[in-house]
């Protein structure tokens, strides 16, 4: 399962609109080698801000992350993506953004949006566009088989476009699948909502490109897959061959880990030649996912497993996402080690990781350029 926050506010936006503003200069390929970073742009807007605000430092081709809604966007959260794709194209204006559907929704979302420029609006529910399957204890799949989930799919993907989004990613899109009323409608469905979208941004004079995993892109074209790293998973079969503790005696705690090499050779064997593979810091389980890893380090051992895992994965000729922050309270205050994930909050077990606080700009850098 896949987890990733969600923006709840937008920010103000900037002056100059996004239709004023120039189109990345860097092609889908040379975004993707030069690296994507997430970044989940919520509150307070302070630490918003001084994270976009080293964003130039940084200089990554792709930035994720800030345009996922996790349980169903809002009309308020679609109006969000503008204001933050110019924020980012003010500090990095070459780099491509990506926006994320959402692969679960609140049973009892009921929620209508503006379906792009001429689209008009259209009122969508959990009855018509989920299977009804629980995904978290908090939300439904959303069910591609349905016409009413493709439409929906459609009405979010003009939105982003509109917004100035580049790139498109599909989330947890096997898993998806696996719990859709009618799986091979559901894989049709998905390529319907592809190819829809590539009009609609052909119309605007625009390219757009997909992410997704690498089940769904067996049957639709993938410029790239996002998957999790699993550094160090205990329950799941499928990744217990990739557990990559490492000792390093004399440092913080004594540990650290890091991308497998192993997860790198046979991600990107399992894909099409030629297809963009990315490894995140996927949050779902808090006793063992990869947030869970990353912050039960210290800084020294954190920095390492940034730094090393890029290494794995471009020596494989893959990609690591570093996070600029993360999830808040998704890890518990018991596992957290630094004190800079632990700031003032009024929930005495929120947790959180932020680059700047944090002082990992400079192992960040390193990582995306450092080759």
């Amino acid at each position: 399962m896949h987890r990733r926050n969600s923006v709840m506010f937008p920010l103000v936006a900037l002056s100059i609109s996004i239709a004023q503003a120039a189109p990345p200069s860097l092609s889908f390929e040379q975004a993707a080698d030069r690296g994507m970073v997430d970044m989940a742009a919520k509150k307070p807007a302070a630490e918003n801000a001084e994270i976009f605000a080293h964003l130039r430092e940084i200089s990554p081709g792709i930035v994720d992350g800030f345009a996922f809604f996790f349980g169903g966007p809002k009309q308020q959260h679609l109006d969000s993506v503008q204001p933050n794709v110019e924020k980012i194209r003010e500090q990095v204006p070459e780099a491509m953004t990506v926006a994320g559907w959402s692969e679960g929704v609140s049973p009892h979302y009921d929620e209508t949006l503006k379906c792009g420029e001429k689209g008009g609006e259209k009122r969508f529910s959990a009855e018509t566009i989920t299977s009804g399957r629980r995904q978290t204890s908090t939300t439904d799949w959303v069910d591609m088989a349905k016409p009413e989930a493709v439409a929906f799919y459609d009405c979010v993907a003009k939105s982003y476009i509109d917004s100035g989004i580049n790139i498109l990613r599909f989330e947890a899109p096997v898993l998806m699948i696996k719990n859709s009323e009618n799986p091979g409608a559901a894989i049709k469905g998905f390529a319907v909502v592809a190819e829809h979208a590539k009009i609609y941004a052909g119309q605007k004079g625009d390219k757009i490109y997909f992410i997704g995993d690498a089940e769904l892109a067996k049957h639709v074209h993938m410029d790239g897959i996002y998957t999790p790293s699993r550094f160090f998973h205990t329950t799941l079969a499928s990744a217990l061959k990739y557990q990559n503790k490492i000792s390093r005696p004399g440092i913080g705690d004594g540990y650290s880990y890091a991308l497998s090499p192993r997860m790198v050779e046979d991600t990107v064997g399992e894909v099409p030649a030629g297809t963009k593979v990315f490894f995140d810091v996927d949050h779902w389980d808090s006793k063992q996912d990869d947030l869970r890893r990353f912050m039960e380090l210290d800084a020294e051992n954190r920095r390492f497993l940034i730094q090393q895992s890029m290494r794995n994965a471009r020596k494989g000729g893959a990609s690591f996402v570093p996070p600029l922050d993360t999830c808040g309270g998704c890890t518990p205050r018991s596992a957290v080690v630094d004190e800079c994930e632990k700031p003032p909050n009024p929930s005495p077990d929120y947790t959180e990781y932020n680059i700047v606080r944090c002082g990992d700009l400079a192992a960040v850098k390193e990582a995306l350029h450092g080759r």
